[in-house]
């Protein structure tokens, strides 16, 4: 699947936010009914979540914008 221009894809009705600096890469997503694993194209794991809830629409990458705190 393709990265959209934000850093976001969509699964199942689910935006997913993956990286801004991953936009127009493709990466690859496996799941199953408990868990989602979004890969890029060398393997390399991007992103791991429990499979969210029904309902949901907007999954974070957990990642904080913005300045790291000191």
């Amino acid at each position: 699947m393709k990265v959209q221009p934000y850093g976001y894809v969509y699964l199942h009705g689910i935006k997913f936010q993956i990286a801004k600096q991953r936009a127009g890469q493709t990466i690859h997503a496996v799941w199953d009914e408990t868990s989602i694993v979004f890969a890029g194209a060398n393997g390399e794991v991007l992103f791991e979540h429990g499979w969210p809830p029904k309902g949901t629409t907007y999954v974070s990458n957990g990642i904080r914008r913005g300045r790291p705190s000191k």
